[in-house]
């Protein structure tokens, strides 16, 4: 259950910050028990501020950025050039920069967001319902 919510916070931040204002939710959403209205109003993003981290203590992770997830998604593809630019600025810190990817035979890190060098990669497959939390 913590990471069903975890993943729910995750997803709703992604989407204030990749589709800001209303979302219309599609038509297996709107259809679902769940679904109350036929559009979301999602609170307003903060102004950015500048934050110093430091960089013995700081990762940034680079989450299923591949072939098999990005390609498909509109949003994921137009942020490709922001994660490379911020990528560079990271590395330039000696920040570590971790991957993720799927188990799913031939998926690759896109080219743009490619790992470098020893860059960690963590490879594993989607979680089921049976997964213990």
């Amino acid at each position: 259950m913590k990471r069903i919510l975890a993943a729910s916070v995750i997803a709703f931040l992604a989407l204030a910050v990749l589709a800001p204002g209303r979302i219309v939710p599609s038509d297996a959403v709107a259809a679902s028990p769940v679904a109350q209205a036929p559009e979301v109003q999602l609170p307003t993003i903060p102004d950015p501020v500048p934050v110093e981290l430091d960089a013995g203590t700081t990762a940034f992770l680079v989450l299923d950025l591949t072939d098999a997830v990005c390609p498909v998604r509109p949003a994921c593809v137009a942020s490709l050039s922001g994660v490379a630019a911020f990528l560079e600025r990271v590395r330039a810190a000696n920040v570590l920069v971790l991957y993720s990817t799927t188990t799913a035979p031939g998926t690759m890190i896109l080219p743009d967001v490619a790992p470098r060098g020893d860059e960690p990669r963590v490879v594993s497959s989607a979680d089921n319902s049976s997964t213990p939390s």
